[in-house]
């Protein structure tokens, strides 16, 4: 439950504050500053009450008065944790905290739609080769692009065989189809389904 901070380390930001202001889930940004308070228990703990973030990339400029340009306050907030224990006790953990994570790295599903500069790969155990493709294709230029491990060969030469992302081609094309057929005006009436699923059945 520890937030170690210094002023400049990059962090990204856990949680859907202000659309407007680009606080939302996933933005990045660097910590410029903090405010902390005792804790309550009376222990010589000090507490973060907010961390003012200056965000990378907002999606206008930000100007909040008696902050510098760009700069939001990321305030704590508590969360309840219920937990059971084998004997079916039922206990409730509070836990207060800063809703940001350090950013020195990203997985590759975190990374989806963001753009690097420079991209910084380890893509060794990797397990598919859609998510290599997403590690690679997140950098600006092949130039700024390092591997740190390399993929296994297997993953980016072996074909789909029976992997998941075959099937999802498999049932877009049949979607596709009686797309097509119902456009014409050929579908049999007996193809019909509330989800896609009931509809390729």
């Amino acid at each position: 439950g520890i937030l170690r901070l210094c002023v400049g380390v990059p962090v990204i930001l856990r949680k859907n504050d202000s659309t407007y202001l680009g606080m939302t889930h996933g933005a990045e940004g660097r910590v410029v500053g903090w405010q902390e308070s005792p804790a309550s228990t009376g222990a010589m703990i000090k507490l973060l009450d907010v961390v003012y973030v200056e965000l990378s990339k907002p999606p206008r400029p930000i100007h909040l008065d008696g902050l510098p340009p760009n700069v939001v306050p990321v305030y704590s907030r508590s969360e309840s944790i219920p937990l059971r224990y084998l004997d079916g006790t039922l206990v409730t953990i509070n836990r207060t905290q800063v809703p940001i994570d350090l950013n020195f790295a990203i997985t590759d599903f975190g990374s989806q739609g963001k753009t690097r500069v420079t991209n910084v790969v380890s893509a060794g155990k990797a397990d598919t080769h859609p998510a290599v493709y997403t590690m690679l294709s997140r950098g600006k230029t092949a130039a700024k692009t390092v591997l740190l491990t390399m993929p296994q060969l297997a993953r980016m030469t072996g074909g789909l065989n029976h992997s998941p992302l075959l099937i999802e081609f498999y049932d877009l094309a049949v979607l596709n189809e009686i797309t097509r057929l119902k456009f014409e005006g050929c579908l049999h009436e007996e193809v019909s389904g509330e989800t896609r699923y009931d509809l390729i059945s």
